[in-house]
């Protein structure tokens, strides 16, 4: 190697050293914070004041939740950990199979709310999670 290309070595080597490392901070610096979803959030109704039936698992706890007079009831789903399905809609399913109703969709971690339909038989009825993408329950909590 002549004397020009070493120099020219020299000075490469330098500046890489000087460049990278502050590349590497800058790139830790430039890492955003978590988002968290504030529709989500901000579209949550208020918890009825009433538990009439409470259910526990590994994966979440579920209250049904009524008001003072018992006409309104709300299914309340508590997220313990999140998901391992990509996707999860929740279904009441009654004494039988055939009456399966929709109740709404999860996310990730958090509290989630929905109202019922009065008439509904709640004693005995499956809380399931339904993955649509895999057409399968992953999970079922009995009331």
């Amino acid at each position: 190697m002549t004397p020009s290309l070493r120099k020219y070595h020299r000075r490469i080597w330098l500046t890489m050293a000087i460049v990278l490392p502050l590349l590497y901070i800058a790139a830790i610096i430039a890492i955003p914070e978590r988002i968290v979803d504030q529709q989500q959030k901000q579209n949550q109704a208020a918890p009825l004041p009433r538990i009439l039936i409470s259910a526990n698992s590994s994966l979440c706890i579920v209250y049904v939740r009524s008001d003072a007079s018992g006409t309104n009831l709300q299914l309340e789903i508590m997220l313990k950990k999140p998901l391992t399905e990509p996707e999860a809609l929740v279904y009441l399913t009654p004494q039988s199979v055939a009456d399966k109703v929709l109740i709404g969709k999860l996310n990730s971690t958090g509290v989630y709310r929905f109202a019922l339909k009065s008439g509904l038989e709640l004693k005995n009825s499956k809380v399931e999670f339904f993955n649509p993408l895999s057409n399968s329950v992953f999970h079922s909590i009995t009331l």
